[in-house]
């Protein structure tokens, strides 16, 4: 079985929370992290999709113990930092098929949503020869208060989150993916109109009203993502941080799902 993975920073990694290995390699056969993140647009750099390979990111720590139960099992890493939300949406499509053109192998995935205020853009830059070269970006609010998004703005913003999901959520059932969702440091704040579609069991303690790794790191340490300290910086968490967080998924995978019982041939 393939457990693909995916999510931003609080997937992949980020420095300096972690440490940027600029000449690490693939050296663990269960575990991997795609050379394009299933991003399609842009030539891959080798160095950018393994610069945080040696890191103990929760997709590896989880990889490491559902591998230690069945030997099967591979991890998929496919996280990449500063990605909305539908980027996350369209590089797992992405993934999924580069894993379908190797194997028909069963895929589990669990997905890490960013902040549903991120949003794509195109920028526009000039090259030497005055070419002008078009960039897929992001624009993100300076702000996240209230005083800030109101309004008819919070609930656009909160609208496309769940169109988001529900792209993801439908794309996994049309394909028999089994899958787990989670909120990073992000979630609803308000009713939506939408909500009603989302299959609540699939997320983490069916809700997708909380932030649930921030959540649980802040009850395990009673620490404050937003300062520096043992477990977060520049409001990234720490491998201690993504240990604990891989460690919960494992427990709550163990609990709720049996995949990691079949011995896939």
């Amino acid at each position: 079985m393939i457990i693909l993975t995916n999510g931003d920073s609080w997937t992949q990694g980020d420095h300096p929370a972690q440490d940027i290995n600029w000449e690490a390699e693939k050296n663990i056969e269960w575990y991997d992290v795609p050379i394009d993140f299933g991003n399609k647009e842009y030539t891959p750099d080798p160095k950018l999709s393994k610069k945080f390979y040696d890191s103990e990111v929760w997709p590896k720590v989880l990889g490491r113990q559902l591998y230690n139960l069945n030997s099967k099992i591979k991890v998929v890493n496919g996280g990449r930092l500063g990605s909305s939300n539908s980027s996350i949406c369209r590089r797992t499509v992405n993934l999924f098929k580069d894993i379908r053109t190797s194997t028909d192998e069963p895929i589990f995935a669990i997905i890490g949503w960013s902040s549903k205020y991120r949003n794509d853009i195109f920028t526009r830059q000039t090259q030497a020869d005055g070419t002008p070269v078009f960039y897929r970006d992001q624009l993100r609010p300076s702000k996240w208060k209230q005083d800030y998004v109101h309004d008819l703005t919070e609930r656009s913003f909160t609208e496309d989150f769940i169109l988001n999901v529900l792209f993801l959520q439908n794309f996994f059932y049309i394909n028999s993916i089994d899958y787990l969702f989670f909120n990073c440091f992000d979630y609803i704040r308000e009713e939506a109109y939408l909500e009603s579609f989302i299959d609540k069991s699939k997320w983490v303690d069916n809700t997708y009203n909380v932030a649930h790794f921030e959540k649980y790191i802040l009850k395990q340490t009673n620490c404050d993502w937003s300062s520096e300290n043992e477990y977060f910086i520049t409001g990234h968490p720490r491998d201690n941080a993504h240990t604990l967080w891989g460690n919960f998924l494992t427990d709550y995978i163990k609990k709720n799902y049996e995949f990691y019982k079949v011995n896939y041939i």
